[in-house]
């Protein structure tokens, strides 16, 4: 992943790092996987933070709703699996 200290120093205007991560885990080495969503952000200076404090308020309730359905489809998907492991 591309940092804000790889970039050109022409290209370190505003700038948020984000970070996504979506990891699948076997908790205690159950058949069971646990499914989370993990998102970070860095504004590289005040403005970037601010602007994407703006964004946020303003994004924030449509991309929950968004992600607890993809989450939801997910999980809808595995039910048929673990229906017919057991």
């Amino acid at each position: 992943m591309r940092t804000h200290d790889d970039l050109d120093p022409a290209d370190k205007r505003v700038l948020v790092l984000v970070d996504f991560n979506v990891p699948l885990e076997r908790p205690d080495g159950s058949e069971r996987t646990l499914v989370s969503y993990e998102a970070r952000a860095h504004g590289t200076d005040g403005t970037s933070r601010r602007g994407f404090a703006r964004y946020w308020r303003s994004l924030s309730p449509s991309i929950g709703v968004v992600t607890r359905s993809q989450l939801r489809i997910v999980a809808d998907q595995a039910a048929p699996a673990r229906r017919r492991s057991l």
